[in-house]
């Protein structure tokens, strides 16, 4: 299906940052601005997850990039081993503030190789890829999470529904949280959703951005057959119902590497 462009008022599209998700992960004001995203809303999917895959009590388990650790927290209190890896050093002290025995954490961007055959599953949560400029970069990923994840072991990618983002994409917004302003602007490249945010702390202004592939259903799976995955489910939403391609929130995968 082809998309729309979403340009319109914008002349000329701001220069980003290759590296936009090192600044603004690290920033202060991205929790500020998402501090919605609670661990209630985390545990809901980790237990709808789990009652679905099935785990054995000793499954060890990744989540990567993990944020601050909402749902690597969720998995650990279920007594699994986790591992939760992050490029951001401000999520990782954040995560490490609640490591547990069985909650191992590591500052680790998921471009480079991080293990072979270890992990029952790994988790790829909140559309935590697509953040870079090819993708060629997205496919070396998988095929890094194709290596740690043990043979008939599975990768969960949750991703957003790029049609149903796309057709409500808001082409700006403000919002104020704890006396801070924020204003928002959303653009499609053709390619990307690139996401603008300007913040005024009292007498401070400061500028970041997001920019993130708007994969289709279709792409994501092309990727994860590249990297050597079968996909056995797609999910539309948080609850796991049957993904509808115009109506569906989200996209979630379930792909499992080949058994030996």
């Amino acid at each position: 299906m082809k998309m729309p462009l979403i340009f319109e008022h914008l002349q000329t599209l701001p220069s980003i940052n290759e590296n936009w998700f090192s600044e603004w992960f690290n920033s202060p004001y991205y929790d500020l601005l998402y501090q919605h995203r609670n661990d209630e809303e985390a545990a809901l999917f980790i237990d709808k997850l789990l009652n679905h895959l099935e785990l054995k009590p000793d499954a060890v388990i990744a989540d990567m990039p993990c944020g601050n650790g909402r749902h690597a927290r969720q998995l650990a209190s279920k007594g699994y081993s986790v591992y939760a890896y992050d490029l951001s050093e401000k999520n990782i002290r954040e995560a490490t503030k609640h490591q547990t025995a069985n909650l191992h954490t590591a500052v680790h961007d998921m471009r480079q190789y991080v293990a072979c055959n270890v992990f029952d599953v790994l988790f790829n949560l909140f559309t935590s890829l697509g953040y870079f400029r090819g993708d060629y970069v997205d496919r070396r990923i998988l095929k890094n999470f194709y290596a740690a994840i043990k043979p008939g072991g599975k990768l969960v990618l949750d991703y957003f529904n790029a049609p149903v983002v796309l057709r409500n994409l808001q082409k700006e917004s403000r919002v104020t949280h704890d006396g801070v302003e924020f204003h928002i602007q959303r653009y499609y490249d053709g390619k990307r959703i690139i996401k603008t945010v300007e913040i005024t702390d009292r007498q401070s202004v400061h500028h970041f951005a997001e920019r993130v592939r708007a994969y289709t259903m279709t792409e994501l799976c092309d990727l994860l057959h590249q990297a050597g995955f079968q996909i056995t489910e797609v999910f539309g939403d948080y609850q796991l119902h049957s993904f509808e391609e115009q109506l569906a929130p989200r996209c979630i995968l379930i792909a499992q590497k080949k058994p030996l």
